[in-house]
């Protein structure tokens, strides 16, 4: 599973990680959990592959090199690709949460409007203005959203969406139709999403904004 900026996510993978640094107890989400993950390698060139994230092969064995580490070229350039690939289970389970985070956020209706009428998510818009009354370009998602697509997938990850029973809490879910990969959810009027995701996607709404009642994952 892949994550695509404005495709079916409103963040990046690497967006996520620097998000998941930041948050207490995302260690066993991180990118770095997911470099332990990929290969048995030294401390010093896990840490090497955590602070070098997104950059080539190139790169991360030059710096391995002017570190004078020892190493087996072979197996770096393994975990390399592997984590490049996105086929550790913490990056699938990770990419999994924040777009379905992003689908979550995205059944709300929104100031402004899309600003192309054949995109895939309803970020970027046209016509939307922050709470200090700034014009929000319209080939932009808003750190708020982002942050918002973060937080969220963070507690998918926390609250384990791959336990039916807490995935049904979580969200209500009334009804499910593995055939036409559909599930039904109640509506809340006071609390849809957790507080701080709320908090967050409130100066972009509209005022009287719903949550569907049905959820295409």
């Amino acid at each position: 599973m892949t994550i695509t900026l404005g495709v079916n996510s409103f963040t990046t993978e690497t967006e996520l990680y620097s998000y998941l640094d930041t948050r207490l107890n995302g260690d066993e989400f991180a990118y770095l959990a997911a470099v332990y993950e990929a290969g048995n390698t030294s401390l010093e060139i896990v840490q090497i592959f955590n602070d070098m994230r997104g950059k080539t092969f190139s790169e991360i064995e030059a710096h391995i090199i002017a570190a004078s580490l020892d190493y087996d070229a072979a197996a770096i350039e393994e975990i390399y690709n592997t984590l490049t690939a996105g086929k550790t289970s913490i990056q699938i389970k990770n990419a999994k949460a924040l777009i379905l985070a992003t689908h979550l956020i995205d059944q709300f209706e929104f100031i402004g409007r899309p600003t192309d009428t054949t995109q895939a998510l309803q970020w970027p818009r046209i016509g939307a203005i922050d709470r200090n009354g700034e014009v929000i370009p319209d080939d932009t998602i808003p750190t708020g959203i982002k942050t918002a697509a973060n937080e969220l997938a963070f507690f998918l990850l926390r609250n384990d969406i791959t336990d039916p029973q807490q995935h049904n809490h979580v969200f209500l879910l009334t009804s499910y139709r593995v055939g036409e990969s559909q599930s039904t959810f109640s509506k809340r009027e006071d609390k849809k999403l957790p507080d701080n995701v709320m908090d967050l996607l409130k100066p972009f709404l509209l005022s009287k904004s719903g949550f569907s009642s049905a959820l295409m994952v």
